[in-house]
């Protein structure tokens, strides 16, 4: 029976970086870790840019970010924005608690993204929206009420490869 049910959690993991995957096209990876309940989302951005243009950028991501939390009358809500640079291209991490998320505001963080690096965002065009998959909101919900300790060192990463969902159990062994 506990086999089963850390099956059923690892099921939800699964399901929820693939519909997140499938639901949003421009992002490039989903970094789920159940040991320390993260959230990892990172999107391809077809330029480099320099400093001052991304502390700019950087600056209306966050405020756009306490401005969605202010009108949710949420407090305390922790997120960072790390940018990588690759020559022509530059990719923008957003993480965030698994505790803390919602649809509602992955939904309005990702539009943000999309309106800021309009269109030098990269984007996947080979999936469709289906509504075969839970809701996002469900499946956070799930994912937060698993057993740590029956998934201590489980992460998942997902990504899309040609017309394909990939997610894999990273197994961190520490």
């Amino acid at each position: 029976m506990k086999s089963n049910k850390l099956k059923l959690d690892k099921d939800n993991s699964v399901e929820l970086v693939t519909s997140i995957l499938i639901t949003y096209p421009t992002i490039n990876t989903v970094d789920i870790n159940l040991e320390n309940k993260g959230l990892e989302i990172s999107f391809l951005i077809d330029h480099s840019m320099t400093d001052n243009s991304w502390l700019d950028k950087k600056s209306k991501l966050e405020q756009n970010f306490r401005l969605f939390n202010k009108f949710q009358n949420r407090t305390n809500q922790n997120v960072k924005f790390i940018k990588d640079d690759y020559e022509d291209l530059s990719r923008l991490k957003f993480i965030r608690s698994l505790d803390q998320c919602s649809e509602n505001e992955l939904s309005f963080m990702i539009q943000v993204i999309e309106d800021i690096f309009g269109d030098k965002l990269l984007k996947n065009e080979n999936l469709y929206p289906s509504s075969a998959f839970s809701s996002i909101d469900q499946l956070l919900e799930r994912v937060r009420k698993e057993n740590i300790q029956e998934q201590k060192g489980d992460e998942y990463l997902g990504f899309i490869e040609e017309d394909k969902v990939l997610v894999f159990n990273k197994n961190r062994k520490d």
